[in-house]
């Protein structure tokens, strides 16, 4: 899975936090699959960068049932080739892959292709389900088979431009992106899958608009309303952003990290009652996100709220006991309490031997409450890990 990194006032699947009283919340989680995705990683939100997980959409087959994670499409989308192949074979792989079966996919699909090398369709099924099943570099060359035998295949070049883009080269990937929509201007999800690369590259405002894009085309699109709300966060338009999660939550009750989202997004709007009522809910499908219970002890944090905020801070850190800022905010609580011996084994925590991201993490936590020795400590400690990373070089400079 690829990083990406990218800094806001606010993090939410993701990325964005609050700032107040040198406490921050933490950004929201888009899980479903095979939608684009942004959970994060534990960066406060004064931290140039943030890290983030991202996955472009997967495309349904050709006239065939929607995954689980996608809603229902309410545009038309120009028929790819293949809906006249009667092979028994290519039908039962189509149902298969419909069920999430893709080794099957891969058995049935060879069967055709063996018995009619000419036939593009098998390939792209045979592509996805290898995508699926997280074997990207086949999928390429399953795509790469489809359009040597079908050049205007629309479905070919989205989804070796899906490939592309989780080998890692999202520019080239724009290329394919583009040359699908110039075969068929319908395809939503390559707006979203569009919309994925330009937040890699660090285009929020394209990222913005491909979005636009594919819920014009689609507005039936939960998982598309859900990712704009998240974009409206990055950029700090929380009104926006928790009418487009609305509007994902109307679509698909069950999409948890929307409901993430418009809490998140209710922090920055100080809207603290309907946040913790949108967390709550999430909290409920997801009991084990560590995020869910930082931001909603970060809220009792910031209402002085001590005993509650130490509840869930004790929970954020159940399910991932790495993060520093959870260990910095219980620290400011036991000394705002007079805890001072509590205090001091926070700092003992924090000061344990960490990876070079938990050190850099630390270090930024540090730098935005202005504890610039303790900064410079962490980020030394980071590059004597990594002596040669220039990155942290440049923080201890900055610092």
């Amino acid at each position: 899975m690829k990083k990406i990194w990218l800094g806001s006032v606010v993090l939410l699947v993701v990325l964005f936090g609050l700032v107040a009283c040198s406490q921050r919340a933490l950004p929201p989680t888009s899980t479903s699959l095979p939608e684009a995705t942004y959970p994060p990683t534990w960066t406060p939100t004064a931290t140039p960068h943030a890290t983030a997980i991202r996955l472009p959409t997967a495309t349904p087959g050709p006239h065939v049932a929607l995954s689980n994670v996608d809603a229902v499409p309410s545009g038309p989308t120009a028929t790819p080739p293949g809906e006249d192949i009667i092979d028994p074979n290519y039908v039962l792989g189509k149902a298969e892959y419909t069920a999430h079966h893709y080794r099957q996919v891969l058995k049935l699909m060879s069967k055709v292709i063996t018995a009619n090398p000419n036939l593009a369709p098998p390939h792209w099924y045979r592509g996805m389900a290898y995508y699926y099943t997280g074997n990207y570099q086949l999928g390429y060359g399953e795509m790469e088979d489809a359009l040597s035998l079908d050049p205007n295949y629309a479905l070919g070049y989205a989804d070796r431009g899906l490939m592309i883009s989780m080998l890692g080269d999202d520019q080239r990937a724009l290329v394919d992106y583009q040359k699908a929509l110039s075969l068929d201007p319908t395809l939503a999800k390559v707006h979203h899958n569009m919309s994925v690369s330009y937040f890699d590259l660090g285009n929020y405002d394209r990222q913005l608009a491909e979005l636009t894009l594919e819920i014009t085309i689609d507005p039936g699109r939960a998982n598309g309303w859900n990712a704009q709300a998240q974009t409206l966060e990055n950029m700090q338009r929380y009104q926006e952003c928790v009418v487009s999660a609305d509007l994902a939550i109307k679509l698909q009750p069950d999409l948890w990290s929307a409901y993430f989202h418009r809490g998140s997004c209710q922090i920055g709007l100080e809207h603290d009652d309907l946040a913790i009522a949108d967390l709550t809910m999430y909290l409920k499908s997801r009991p084990n996100s560590p995020r869910g219970w930082y931001n909603l002890a970060w809220i009792y944090d910031r209402q002085r709220d001590f005993p509650q905020a130490l509840k869930y801070y004790a929970q954020a850190i159940k399910f991932d006991p790495t993060f520093s800022w959870t260990y910095i905010n219980r620290r400011k609580i036991y000394n705002a309490l007079g805890h001072s011996e509590l205090a001091v084994a926070e700092d003992e925590t924090l000061t344990r031997p960490k990876t070079v991201q938990e050190y850099i993490t630390a270090g930024d936590s540090y730098s935005s409450t202005v504890e610039y020795g303790d900064a410079i400590s962490a980020y030394q400690s980071a590059l004597s890990l990594a002596p040669h990373n220039a990155e942290i070089q440049l923080k201890i400079a900055q610092v």
